[in-house]
């Protein structure tokens, strides 16, 4: 076994924007403070939105095409809210997850692991007063992931 050595990921040098997504809520759809269904019905409810989720990013994402050699995608989630409330990064990780499979769906990458596709944490934007609230992926594109995902065999 290899000594640990402690390591910071670093996008790839070569990294470029491809495409900025609008997403068509206001508010994350999901969150992680959301309950575990308590019935049937709830989580047929959750499943439902998160299937909307999934097929939107698989819309949206056909619009876009990767540059050929480009075999790693960064999908950056961004959110402005409405109001200054504290809010934390982590309730955003149940939208990027659908998000990235959305993607996936769409033909921009054959998988959403490490190797093929890069997903940062979410950025929660300053609320600006009467500039409204919304969501955006940006998305990124290098022609190799980075280290360690570079050195992972295919």
């Amino acid at each position: 076994m290899s000594t640990y050595q402690p390591t910071l990921l670093t996008p790839p040098a070569d990294l470029k924007h491809l495409a900025t997504l609008r997403l068509p809520w206001t508010a994350p759809p999901l969150s992680g403070n959301d309950a575990a269904p308590a019935s049937k019905g709830a989580m047929y409810a959750r499943a439902a939105k998160v299937r909307e989720v999934r097929q939107t990013a698989r819309l949206l994402g056909k619009r876009v095409t990767m540059p050929v050699g480009a075999g790693y995608l960064v999908v950056q989630l961004h959110y402005r809210p409405r109001d200054r409330r504290r809010r934390d990064t982590d309730n955003l990780w149940s939208v990027l997850k659908p998000l990235a499979d959305g993607l996936v769906d769409a033909g921009l990458v054959a998988d959403d692991v490490p190797r093929l596709m890069g997903k940062p944490e979410p950025i929660i934007w300053p609320a600006v007063r009467g500039g409204g609230s919304g969501l955006w992926l940006d998305l990124w594109c290098a022609e190799c992931a980075p280290f360690p995902y570079s050195n992972l065999h295919k």
